[in-house]
């Protein structure tokens, strides 16, 4: 009886030290994240180039224009500064939101004037997946001085389908926008879902096909159609943009770490 006591212990430790030393531990998978685009239409070929800390954004460089710099507070961008191609400072984006991570002011600070001047969007997340915000101009100081108003409205995925400017004179600017269903080149950048202000152009989650612009209920020439092509982990490798009056073709590649 001890001669089996004794097996079974020692088949028990063989297995303790197999599991604990000789089975290795996976590694954390890095997320797939764009490090570089590139963009050629008629106007010659520009890239962007993409920096990170894991997957949080730390630089933009853009080629003959300058450079972005990222900031975060915990897993949120709350500012980005813009510098041109002789890092000269010329602007910063900073980002306020609430207790829930939603963004509810949006400040754009221009330093190319003598006096610095600033442009707010405030927001109001509606009950029906939309958002409000009005937009003021002013200086470091305050911004008291209306512009105008809008609404984004929302789809499952949280991306934008829809704007609506609202206009003195009660003229209306209305955006509608479609969307794929695989995966945004930005899909995986920390916090960047929450800046629809920046990307709901170009998709957070999703990819935009088309983006048809109307101005009182006239379709305007900066409406535009995508096609892409996709790799074998659904983000866009390539795509084609196309003015809908044919005023410019744009061809896009993408690249990824």
């Amino acid at each position: 009886m001890k001669k089996l006591i004794y097996l079974f212990s020692a088949i028990v430790l063989i297995f303790t030290s197999c599991s604990s030393d000789d089975i290795p531990l996976s590694a954390p998978q890095t997320p797939i994240l764009v490090t570089k685009i590139t963009t050629t239409n008629q106007w010659g070929t520009h890239e962007q180039m993409f920096e990170y800390n894991g997957n949080k954004i730390v630089k933009k460089t853009i080629s003959d224009e300058g450079y972005e710099m990222y900031f975060y507070t915990d897993d949120l961008i709350t500012k980005i500064e813009r510098f041109d191609d002789n890092s000269v400072h010329t602007s910063d984006d900073v980002f306020e939101y609430n207790s829930a991570g939603n963004l509810i002011v949006f400040n754009r600070i221009s330093y190319l004037t003598t006096i610095p001047n600033v442009t707010k969007q405030d927001y109001i997340y509606n009950s029906d997946n939309t958002i409000s915000w009005d937009e003021y101009y002013g200086d470091l100081s305050a911004q008291n001085s209306y512009i105008y108003s809008g609404k984004y409205y929302l789809n499952a995925n949280n991306e934008v389908e829809k704007l609506d400017l609202y206009l003195s004179g009660g003229d209306v600017d209305e955006s509608l926008i479609t969307h794929d269903s695989y995966n945004s080149p930005f899909k995986n950048i920390l916090g960047y879902n929450k800046l629809f202000p920046k990307h709901y152009a170009s998709g957070s989650t999703n990819n935009v096909l088309s983006f048809l612009g109307y101005y009182n209920d006239d379709l305007y020439y900066g409406s535009n159609f995508s096609q892409y092509a996709y790799n074998s982990s659904n983000f866009p490798t390539s795509y084609f943009i196309e003015n809908i009056d044919g005023f410019f073709t744009e061809n896009v590649e993408l690249f990824y770490n």
